[in-house]
């Protein structure tokens, strides 16, 4: 079933697309060491990168709707590793706030995040929560992986070899992720799940027929899981500000950078866990 295609290359996007988007957290430190911008300098850049990534994010949606997965997250492969690349050649503060809270943030919003979620969705009715978790852990283990082999590029060759680095490393990940995306099963002649539903599933399963629903922004807002994910996406930026800050607050207590990376590492691991978890029982209720 090609499904499971469609989740690995939602797993490589947020692979490298999640240490791109959290590269704050250890190239900010260097920054405010080699320029003496203070926290909050730094940290405008970061929240300009969040608010505009929301923005960028409505759009993502609507052209994958539109003209599918696949060239969306091309385009904004090359536009967010472009973003990521233009960091290594900074040298004033507003150097900064363009190319991550600007070009990054909105590369990275058509690639990495909301359109190989959404075509997982597609793909799946029976086993979309766990096909989603195993997705989503991609964002978890490019923290944990790939963000510790960044930092150790950043401690032998600086970091704008590291920016460089991870510039290159999100374009080649994120365009093999969108080569490999489809936007449904039904443009590759098969069903959710690779199996035909029988018409009292049909019937018996509001997922199901929604498919083939056109709602509007009025509807949407009306229903209370619309409130939940707002509420949901609220908590999301609360613990994204603390993993941008971890490595900033363990030097304030005096524990090494490589520490506070690992720290990171932990801190991020628990929640791949919780993703399995989360995915394997909601699809039981």
């Amino acid at each position: 079933f090609y499904g499971w295609v469609i989740v690995m290359a939602a797993w490589l996007a947020m692979f490298v697309g999640s240490v791109a988007n959290a590269s704050f957290s250890i190239f900010g430190p260097e920054l405010e060491d080699e320029f003496g911008w203070t926290r909050g300098m730094l940290s405008l850049g970061f929240t300009l990168n969040v608010i505009l990534a929301s923005i960028f994010g409505l759009v993502a949606g609507m052209l994958v709707d539109r003209i599918g997965p696949r060239r969306i997250v091309i385009i904004g492969a090359v536009i967010g590793s472009l973003g990521v690349a233009l960091l290594s050649q900074l040298n004033e503060i507003w150097h900064f706030y363009i190319f991550y809270g600007v070009i990054a943030s909105a590369g990275l919003a058509l690639s990495y995040y909301l359109p190989p979620v959404a075509t997982v969705r597609r793909w799946f009715m029976r086993r979309a929560a766990l096909a989603l978790s195993i997705a989503l852990t991609g964002s978890g283990l490019g923290i944990v992986l790939l963000l510790p082999g960044v930092n150790l590029i950043i401690d032998a060759f600086g970091w704008r070899t590291g920016y460089l680095s991870l510039g290159l490393i999100a374009l080649a990940g994120l365009i093999i992720a969108g080569m490999l995306l489809k936007k449904d099963p039904e443009s590759a002649g098969t069903y959710p799940d690779g199996i035909k539903p029988d018409p009292a599933e049909l019937e018996a399963r509001a997922d199901f027929s929604a498919r083939t629903e056109q709602w509007s922004t009025r509807e949407a807002v009306r229903t209370s899981s619309w409130w939940f994910l707002i509420g949901a996406q609220l908590y999301d930026i609360a613990l994204i500000g603390i993993l941008a800050h971890i490595i900033f607050w363990a030097e304030d207590m005096d524990v090494s950078r490589d520490t506070a990376v690992t720290i990171l590492s932990l801190y991020v691991l628990a929640a791949v866990f919780g993703r399995l978890l989360a995915g394997y029982f909601s699809d039981w209720y």
